[in-house]
């Protein structure tokens, strides 16, 4: 029995798209307190 496997591609909405500048600060302010966890 052969298995082939599916190729699926995602991409964020243009709604998705808006959080990218709050992510990128969120993960800089991570950065910050990553030691302190």
């Amino acid at each position: 029995m052969r298995v082939y496997l599916r190729k699926i591609e995602y991409s964020l909405t243009e709604l998705g798209k808006s959080l990218e500048p709050i992510l990128s600060e969120l993960c800089k302010w991570a950065g910050n307190y990553a030691e302190l966890c």
